[in-house]
């Protein structure tokens, strides 16, 4: 499964890093003596929403590449599926299932035995579901 770009900060920098190597993106690039590039990402206080085009039932949608932030993300973010398949996922749901960031050590251990977590995909209107996206170990 591929998605043009998850909420996991890893890969939020990885993207950042390539943008800022093609010389695009809102971060700010850095030559390392390595040649490598290094970004920061924007600052989600100070960065606007890109404009995402809307769906006819009134939901943003785009890819997650072009959010700043996940705060200014579109409410439906494009996915691929592992058959080529595209589709949308619906922003808080995708978010919800990378909760990475646990606020106890008992929360930390439990999702490290929750596994894989499916997500949802809809063709644009939100509502015809055509797929699961899998977010987690294991994927």
């Amino acid at each position: 499964m591929k998605i043009m770009k998850t909420r996991i900060a890893p890969k939020r920098i990885l993207l950042t890093v390539a943008a800022a190597a093609l010389g695009i993106g809102a971060g700010a690039g850095v030559a390392s003596a390595s040649g490598l590039i290094f970004a920061q990402p924007a600052d989600s206080e100070t960065a606007e929403a890109p404009e995402y085009a809307v769906s006819d039932s009134g939901l943003s949608y785009g890819s997650l590449a072009d959010a700043p932030s996940d705060a200014l993300a579109p409410d439906l973010i494009l996915v691929e599926l592992p058959d080529g398949q595209q589709g949308y996922v619906y922003s808080e749901e995708l978010f919800a299932a990378e909760n990475d960031d646990p606020s106890s050590p008992e929360e930390a251990i439990a999702s490290n035995d929750k596994g894989p977590v499916g997500v949802p995909v809809y063709e644009l209107d939100g509502v015809t579901r055509i797929g699961t996206f899998w977010v987690g170990q294991g994927q």
